[in-house]
């Protein structure tokens, strides 16, 4: 209960509590997946999988691509 999603206006989604709006690093990583043409839903998958080796397992070959990218051009930062 004590858990807060914060609401991106702009883009009306939900987003996940560890990476808040003012996180530039990870918004302009989601706008970059908006201007490919993933939906949120989608996005919010990579962003989930990126964290959680489960959710990983669950994505689709495209999805997966994306997380795989994104970990290895951050080299473990995240």
């Amino acid at each position: 209960m004590g858990e807060v999603i914060a609401i991106d206006f702009r883009y009306r989604c939900k987003i996940p509590p560890k990476y808040p709006i003012e996180d530039t690093f990870m918004s302009r990583f989601c706008d970059i997946l908006r201007d490919r043409g993933l939906v949120e839903d989608d996005i919010l998958d990579v962003l989930e999988a990126i964290e959680d080796v489960r959710k990983y397992q669950e994505l689709d070959s495209d999805l997966k691509y994306i997380v795989d990218v994104f970990n290895n051009c951050t080299a473990g930062v995240f």
